[in-house]
């Protein structure tokens, strides 16, 4: 049976095909997904989901690695204190090569390498302005934009507000001053109560927009799993929650056979 794997390890590699060598996808969807793909399955992989790198190789000559010895070599040196954008613009200026932000910050990632930087103040650091006051000149500039005592941001979003996540999904705000909740768990938990803790409510259609009740079932991350690895969330609900059941049996029989020693 051919192995198959799930959404988000498609979505990855559909992501990262593009410029690089099957030999350099292995190597980081591997080491994202702890997975075992050899070159000759992500050949395969590739082959029949119709992804292509956009690489022509010239006989049997071997592309290069995209990052080189050293070069790895120079950011492993250089990237203590330095933030992903002044590092890729010190690559560039010192190799003449073209990297973007996001390659380098994949490449850091997957190599374990960091910068040290938390992107927030230290404990006991002193603000240069601390104890100073405006200037009469500095406050007239600054007074008309100032908030006042009851005053109501632009931008504020009453409670009921929705918007669209930046994963997709829809999020209705909850509370003041910035607490949102994905929509469709919100449904799910007014007709059913608290979601159990490792949990998640999918919609059977794979339509996010369609939030009607009979639309959303709560899976645990283990059914989730299985249902994304044997295809079975189909665009209807019907064939969505046979797949659930079958998956849900097969679980039980696997439980059954464990507790029998089989």
């Amino acid at each position: 049976m051919k192995k198959k794997y799930s959404q988000e390890v498609y979505d990855f590699i559909a992501a990262n095909v593009k410029g690089l060598s099957t030999e350099e996808l292995v190597n980081l969807t591997n080491e994202k997904f702890n997975l075992d793909f050899t070159t000759a399955r992500m050949h395969s992989y590739k082959r029949n989901h119709k992804l292509k790198s956009g690489i022509r190789y010239n006989g049997w000559r071997k592309r290069k690695k995209l990052f080189p010895e050293e070069i790895d070599k120079f950011i492993r040196e250089n990237a203590t204190g330095m933030y992903n954008k002044d590092l890729t613009e010190l690559v560039n200026k010192t190799f003449g090569t073209n990297y973007t932000k996001n390659q380098i910050d994949c490449y850091k990632t997957n190599h374990h390498i960091s910068s040290g930087l938390t992107g927030h103040f230290e404990k006991g650091h002193i603000p240069q302005n601390k104890g100073k006051k405006m200037s009469e000149e500095q406050y007239k500039k600054c007074a008309a934009t100032m908030f006042k005592k009851g005053n109501i941001p632009h931008n504020y979003r009453p409670i009921g507000s929705e918007r669209i996540g930046k994963d997709g999904y829809m999020q209705v705000k909850v509370a003041d001053p910035h607490t949102w909740k994905q929509k469709h768990v919100m449904i799910y938990e007014e007709h059913y109560g608290p979601i159990p803790e490792g949990n998640k409510v999918i919609f059977l259609d794979r339509n996010i927009r369609n939030f009607d009740i009979e639309n959303l079932a709560c899976v645990t991350s283990a059914e989730l799993a299985r249902l994304n690895q044997n295809h079975r969330i189909s665009t209807f609900p019907e064939v969505t929650k046979a797949g659930l059941t079958l998956e849900r049996y097969k679980s039980e029989v696997r439980k059954k056979r464990k507790e029998h020693g089989h």
